[in-house]
C-alpha cells in the first residue's frame, strides 16, 4: 500500500514536460523506440521507486535488473528519511539558525540572524569587506548571495537582506590553500552522509563539490562532485556533473582531481562521528564541512541527503548503488 500511495502521489506531481524530454534524450542515446522507454520508466517508478530523472542520472537503461536494484532510488531514499528522521526535530536542521546555535561549538566563523535588530547588523559589517547571505532554510545553496559590503548603505543592506528573506549573514570563510586553487571562486565543501545506528555513527558516502566558475559548489548550481576513498581520504575517481560529463581536470584551473588528498581528513573523520550525536532523533543526515587552513569547519546539514550524488554512473564500482551498505547497517 506503500508503494502504490507513493506511486500516485508522484504521478499527481509529475512534470511531464520533463519526463517527454527525458524519453527523448534516452530514446535519443539508446535508438530504442520511445514508447519502449517510457514504459521501462513506468517499470522503474513501480518497481524500484525510481522517478525518470533517477532514470536518467543513474543510466537505469543500461543497468540489468540485478544492478537496478543496488541503487538507493528516490523513494527507496524518502523510505528511509521517514523511518530513521523524526519530522518534529527536522527544523533544527532545516531553520539555519537553530542549526547555528545547536552546533555553536563547532562552527568558527562569525554569522548573525537578522531579527530586528538592525543596530547588532551595523555592528556585524563594520569591519567586513564580503559578507555571505543565506535564507534562514533551503538547500542546494539556493538564494545565497556573494555581497560587497560597499555596495550598500548600512540600511538599504538591511533592508535588501530582510526583502530578500536572506536572514542569516556570515562572515566570508577562507578555504584551505589546496581548494582554493582547485576553484577559487566557492567555498568546496565535503558532504558526508551518515547513518547513526545504535549509538555507531557509519558513513555512507563521502564526496567533495567543486564549484564550477560560481559561488555554490553544488551539482544544481552547475558543480560537480567526486567521491572521496573513506579510509584515507583521497578522491578515487574524476569528478562528475548533472549532464553526464566527468572531469580529470577542472575545467577552469586544470588542477588534477583523481589524487587529491583532502586536507585534515582524520580530523573530518572524528568530526563526523562526533556530529551525529548531537541530534539522535535525525539519523540520516548529509553534513556539509568546508575545510579551512585551520582544519575542517561545519556549515549545515541535510535531513535529505542528496542520494542521486553519492550513485553517479562514473563513480560506481561494479555499477552497484548505495543500497546493499544500507541494508547492512539494519541486517
Amino acid at each position: 500500500m506503500n508503494r502504490i500511495k507513493y506511486l500516485v502521489n508522484r504521478v499527481r506531481n509529475l512534470n511531464f514536460t520533463d519526463l517527454r524530454t527525458t524519453v527523448d534524450y534516452v530514446s535519443q542515446k539508446t535508438k530504442k523506440p520511445k514508447i519502449i522507454i517510457f514504459l521501462d520508466i513506468v517499470w522503474c517508478g513501480f518497481f524500484y521507486l525510481g522517478g525518470y530523472t533517477d532514470y536518467r542520472i543513474f543510466k537505469m537503461y543500461e543497468l540489468n535488473f540485478s544492478q537496478r536494484k543496488t541503487l538507493l532510488t528516490r523513494g527507496k531514499n524518502n523510505k528511509y528519511i521517514k523511518k530513521l528522521n523524526n519530522k518534529k526535530d527536522w527544523h533544527l536542521v532545516h531553520h539555519k539558525n537553530e542549526f547555528n546555535q545547536l552546533f555553536a561549538d563547532y562552527i568558527n566563523r562569525k554569522w548573525l540572524f537578522l531579527n530586528n535588530n538592525y543596530q547588532e547588523f551595523q555592528q556585524f559589517i563594520k569591519d567586513k569587506i564580503f559578507i555571505i547571505a543565506k535564507p534562514t532554510s533551503g538547500s542546494q545553496g539556493i538564494g545565497i548571495e556573494k555581497i560587497k559590503i560597499k555596495d550598500y548603505q548600512p540600511k538599504e543592506l538591511y533592508n535588501y537582506l530582510i526583502e530578500k528573506n536572506l536572514t542569516i549573514v556570515e562572515e566570508e570563510l577562507r578555504q584551505h590553500d589546496v581548494l582554493h586553487k582547485l576553484h577559487p571562486h566557492s567555498v568546496n565543501t565535503l558532504r558526508i552522509v551518515t547513518i547513526l545506528h545504535k549509538q555507531q555513527v557509519h558513513i555512507i558516502a563521502a564526496y567533495l563539490r567543486i564549484g564550477n566558475q560560481n559561488i555554490v559548489d553544488g551539482m544544481t548550481g552547475g558543480g560537480m562532485v567526486a567521491p572521496i576513498d573513506i579510509k584515507n581520504g583521497t578522491i578515487k575517481f574524476p569528478a562528475a556533473n548533472k549532464n553526464d560529463e566527468t572531469f580529470v581536470e577542472h575545467p577552469l584551473t586544470k588542477q588534477k582531481i583523481p589524487g587529491l588528498a583532502i586536507p585534515y581528513w582524520q580530523e573530518i573523520l572524528n568530526l563526523s562521528n562526533e556530529l551525529p550525536h548531537k541530534i539522535p532523533t535525525l539519523k540520516m543526515i548529509g553534513w556539509d564541512i568546508a575545510i579551512t587552513n585551520y582544519g575542517p569547519e561545519l556549515i549545515e546539514a541535510n535531513q535529505y541527503p542528496a542520494h542521486q550524488s553519492y550513485q553517479l554512473p562514473p563513480h560506481l564500482e561494479n555499477k552497484t548503488g548505495a543500497l546493499p551498505k544500507i541494508k547492512n547497517i539494519f541486517s
